[in-house]
């Protein structure tokens, strides 16, 4: 039996998408590759695949966190930085700081006037060329804010171009964390 996908020009429907994506699963799993031509993607499967699914499907999940490096999304929650970071409910650091790096990349003023414990600043204009302090983190934890969450954003895209690739920017910057987190920690 083949099933005939046809493509309309606007995009395969939700369910021609799964046929699809379960017929080539079920291809693999029975060791041939599907033949597909340009005008319409007609799947053949070679030989009769029974109860393979499950175990397939597990075993290249498992193969696939192997090869690749777990992916980080650019941003972080001020909430789950807490959750991720902090100890205890109202902001104090961890005991081991070298696990992890809170990073503030806003100016050393405005660092004076609000600043989250344990993070350590490194304005957004000196990064690159301070880069070398970074090192010991760069398989580690890095979270970066500032006051509003887009200079971190980009320092965090610029990281990830180093090779950063745990590196991820706190939506909201300092302002949410002072709102949702530690109201002790000034607003300006």
């Amino acid at each position: 039996m083949r099933p005939r996908l046809e493509y309309s020009g606007r995009g395969l429907c939700l369910d021609s998408f799964a046929v699809l994506l379960l017929s080539q699963v079920l291809s693999q799993a029975s060791g041939t590759l599907a033949r597909r031509s340009r005008a319409s993607a007609t799947l053949v499967p070679q030989a009769p695949v029974h109860n393979t699914l499950p175990q397939t499907l597990s075993r290249r999940k498992e193969v696939q966190r192997m090869q690749r490096p777990e992916i980080h999304s650019l941003e972080i929650g001020p909430r789950e930085v807490q959750a991720l970071f902090f100890s205890n409910p109202n902001g104090q650091a961890c005991q081991d700081l070298r696990a992890w790096l809170l990073l503030d990349c806003r100016t050393p003023e405005e660092h004076a006037t609000a600043s989250i414990a344990g993070a350590t600043l490194i304005p957004m204009q000196e990064i690159p060329q301070r880069v070398a302090e970074l090192e010991a983190w760069r398989t580690q934890p890095i979270v970066v804010h500032c006051h509003h969450g887009m200079r971190s954003l980009q320092v965090v895209q610029w990281l990830r171009k180093q090779g950063f690739a745990q590196a991820q920017s706190m939506s909201g910057g300092i302002d949410a964390w002072s709102k949702e987190i530690d109201p002790s920690v000034g607003q300006y």
